[in-house]
């Protein structure tokens, strides 16, 4: 008898042995056919944290790069939209709908500010994107520092010797409906320093400087090693103070600033930037004097910023040839406004 239960228990015991030696590890399809396998160590909004016998340091799966896995797991509730979202964001970014992407990449990305993953970066490299086809330079300046704080690889268009993204440059743009407000209350929790940068952005856009003006850019207040100690802080400083400093003999000051860079400068983005400031402030003086010749002056610089610029920086290009609209049609220039600006396509 105990022979019979010695082999009963045998046969018993066997299968959880040859269960334990078979054990199945989650599998992880990602970009690119590959499939990744291992344990899993922990789940955050950053991704999958997945455990590898031949790797000493655990592998970060982010969200948007899992296009399914094995049997046998699913995604935790918690994730489960973040997971849905960022897939088909990111699908959409890869075949150019940056709107589509940014619209669900906006679901996740206050969660995500100042995470130093994969995730980060590729959230706020979308939306980066999307802001800047948009011409928001706010929604830009704001999707960009967070970029940053992820430890982001350098991009297009990094000038490394001025610390700016050319693409955004000090002025309103062409859009005020700014859709990054709330990560950029986040962002103040991580980033106070260079917020004054976000908000005169915003300022400009509103066209909400004259009632908060920032004694800081008043010029005459400001020694050269102040605004000298980040390279590329001083043309920022001059672009905001063309436009929106409240003392006449100041915006005049900063032009002439501006415009002696420009000439320092040809051809460069910094020409194109100082042009683009220089005929945005000389509209601003237009309607503060009511004088049209002011206005003229102002479009003969956009003039430059399109003429010279369209086939390097056509988005701000645009943003010139909008601007110089705009101005022209609000003083029934409506004639010069077409032969001046309607014939230049994108």
């Amino acid at each position: 008898m105990s022979g019979i239960l010695s082999l009963v228990c045998i046969f018993l015991y066997a299968p959880l042995c040859i269960a334990e030696e078979i054990r199945v590890l989650p599998q992880f399809y990602v970009e690119y056919g590959e499939v990744v396998e291992g344990d899993i160590s922990s789940v955050s909004i950053e991704g999958v944290q997945v455990q590898q016998e031949d790797r000493e340091r655990a592998l970060v799966l982010p969200w948007y790069a899992i296009d399914a896995w094995g049997s046998g797991w699913q995604v935790p509730p918690a994730f489960r939209v973040i997971a849905k979202n960022s897939r088909i964001g990111y699908g959409r970014r890869m075949r150019g709908d940056l709107s589509g992407c940014a619209s669900l990449y906006m679901t996740i990305a206050s969660q995500l500010v100042g995470s130093e993953s994969d995730m980060g970066r590729e959230i706020f490299r979308g939306l980066l994107d999307d802001a800047l086809i948009r011409r928001d330079f706010y929604d830009a300046s704001v999707a960009y520092r967070c970029y940053q704080l992820s430890l982001g690889d350098p991009i297009d268009q990094i000038d490394d010797r001025y610390g700016v993204h050319v693409g955004i440059p000090m002025i309103s743009g062409s859009s005020s409906d700014h859709q990054l407000g709330d990560i950029a209350k986040k962002l103040a929790e991580f980033d106070r320093v260079d917020l004054k940068l976000v908000q005169r952005l915003k300022q400009l856009s509103d066209n909400s400087v004259g009632d908060s003006p920032d004694s800081e850019l008043l010029i005459k207040e400001r020694s050269p090693s102040a605004w000298q100690t980040i390279l590329g802080q001083d043309l920022y400083l001059f672009m905001y103070s063309a436009q929106a400093n409240p003392d006449p003999d100041q915006r005049a000051e900063a032009r002439r600033w501006l415009l002696s860079r420009a000439e320092s400068k040809p051809g460069t983005w910094i020409d194109l930037w100082c042009r683009l400031a220089i005929g945005s402030s000389y509209i601003y003086e237009s309607v503060a004097a009511d004088d049209e010749s002011m206005c003229s002056l102002g479009v003969v610089h956009l003039l430059h910023a399109i003429v010279r610029f369209q086939s390097e920086y056509p988005m701000l290009a645009q943003v010139a040839r909008e601007l110089g609209t705009q101005a022209l049609i609000e003083r029934g220039r409506f004639e010069e406004a077409a032969q001046l600006f309607g014939g230049m396509e994108d």
